[in-house]
């Protein structure tokens, strides 16, 4: 038996030849017969795709060989017409299906996960056909399909979050990975991909800024009396609880009397399915007693309303918000409530229980987390607390009132 590529017209078809038989099968793909070595079956060196296409057409061509040998192995005896069902069979399996219908599906076999990562299906599902309607610009024909996504196109849909959306490399990073986490789903569900898509390396993930809440103003918002505006009371409360147990919002909404057991909350966490066990705070346990079910509000309406609470709070130091796209730094200026959301809470956390002295591996078993690299971002952040707080401390005033004053020629270099 005999597995050859042969054009007809502008179509490439995958004949199979057994005697005196030959079974051609729709690839349907098709190339430019000048890019076509007849020969040989299979692109020219000077086709622009010639590595993404052959790597399609191998895989096509082994999956099918592959089903007949299984069958051949089982059936000794068998017939043409026997093998024409084992591919159309093995095609029917495994059919080459619209990329966006896939896309599309894949979100909606998952609606168990949370409304952040659906949303970031519906930027990406944006932002590639925004892609695919600007390479059409230059090119016309130009299609997002299983075939289209090699590394070629992984290069150019990142040059495009770099050039025309702006992203920072991180935001890019998670973007490219979804779609990855996408394919192999796709692959997973017998769909056949362009292999050279696993060769486009994600850029590693960069340290960005760490933003949380100090003690001081940690305080400052919980004793703010928002009396006559239960809005803002309900939204402050909420981020409050956030900053004294590091749970997600996902989480909160989720807690009722049961999970509060001996001073501590105890709660299987929504995204990771971690099971944590949290202290109770002199925070937390006020804000948890004023109660019987916790204030209900959206994730969305907690963001915008706890940008208000921090600005009425006084929250507006200056602070600078750094980041990369592609090899251009980019620096912000903003005043420090209008980056308040409820991701704060989680990082101030973190953060004050390391200043505090807490152990690591403690404060990760109440974050939930597991990845070391992602914790330390908290750890560098703690240590400039303790930093900030000692320098503070030793700048304090003496009992009379004056501030210690350094005279350091008296205390020169021995030796």
């Amino acid at each position: 038996m005999n597995f050859k590529y042969y054009l007809q017209g502008k179509r490439i078809r995958l004949y199979i030849r057994y005697n005196r038989n030959a079974y051609p099968v729709s690839t349907d793909l098709s190339i430019d017969p000048k890019f076509w070595d007849s020969k040989e079956g299979k692109p020219k060196n000077a086709y622009p795709e010639r590595i993404e296409l052959q790597s399609y057409l191998d895989n096509f061509k082994s999956r099918i060989s592959k089903e007949i040998i299984k069958f051949i192995d089982n059936n000794p005896k068998y017939s043409y017409e026997e093998i024409k069902e084992v591919v159309k069979s093995t095609l029917q399996k495994k059919e080459i299906t619209g990329f966006f219908d896939k896309f599309r599906e894949f979100n909606e076999l998952h609606k168990d996960k949370s409304i952040s990562w659906h949303k970031k299906y519906n930027s990406i599902l944006v932002h590639l056909k925004e892609f695919e309607a600007l390479q059409k610009i230059t090119k016309k024909d130009f299609k997002i399909t299983y075939h289209s996504i090699d590394l070629s196109f992984f290069q150019k849909l990142q040059n495009f979050y770099i050039d025309v959306k702006k992203h920072n490399n991180n935001n890019i990073r998670k973007n490219l990975q979804f779609i990855r986490v996408f394919l192999q789903w796709s692959e997973d569900n017998g769909i056949q991909i362009n292999q050279s898509y696993h060769k486009f390396k994600l850029n590693r993930e960069e340290e960005r800024d760490i933003i949380f809440i100090t003690e001081e103003e940690l305080l400052s918002i919980f004793n703010y009396d928002f009396s006559d505006n239960e809005r803002y009371d309900h939204a402050r409360d909420l981020f409050i609880l956030q900053c004294a147990t590091g749970l997600r919002i996902s989480d909160l909404k989720r807690i009722t009397k049961d999970n509060i057991k001996n001073g501590f909350i105890e709660i299987r966490q929504q995204k990771t399915s971690n099971f944590v066990t949290i202290p109770l705070t002199p925070y937390s346990e006020i804000i948890l007693n004023k109660y019987d079910v916790l204030p209900s509000i959206s994730e969305v309406e907690l963001n915008r309303t706890i940008k208000q609470v921090c600005k009425d709070c006084g929250l507006n130091e200056i602070i600078t918000i750094s980041s990369k796209s592609g090899n251009k730094l980019n620096e912000e200026k903003f005043e420090k409530w209008q980056k308040i959301s409820s991701k704060i809470g989680r990082s101030t956390f973190a953060s004050l229980n390391l200043a505090k002295g807490v152990p690591e591996h403690i404060v990760k078993s109440m974050t939930g987390h597991k990845d070391s690299r992602a914790f330390a971002k908290y750890v560098g952040v703690s240590k400039q607390i303790q930093k900030e707080a000692t320098e503070k401390a030793w700048r304090a005033p003496t009992d009379d009132g004056t501030i210690i004053k350094i005279i350091k020629h008296q205390h020169k270099k021995v030796g």
